[in-house]
């Protein structure tokens, strides 16, 4: 699990999906530029917080594309 829970943000990932982990608890599934190299083949887990002192940027400034 992600131990950051700042509002800053420094670097950007893609929201891949999400799913349960093997305790049970909802994870956002993220990928990273950094390459194969960085957590799991470039992919990591952050635990979703419905509420409180937990939730991270992932969930208080999402981004998405929009096509012009």
């Amino acid at each position: 699990m992600c131990p950051y829970t700042g509002t800053s943000t420094s670097h950007a990932v893609g929201a891949v999906g999400y799913k349960k982990d093997s305790k049970g608890r909802e994870v956002w599934i993220i990928r990273n530029s950094w390459g194969k190299s960085w957590a799991d083949g470039g992919y990591g887990f952050i635990q979703i917080e419905k509420s409180g002192a937990g939730i991270i940027n992932v969930q208080l400034k999402p981004s998405h594309p929009v096509m012009v």
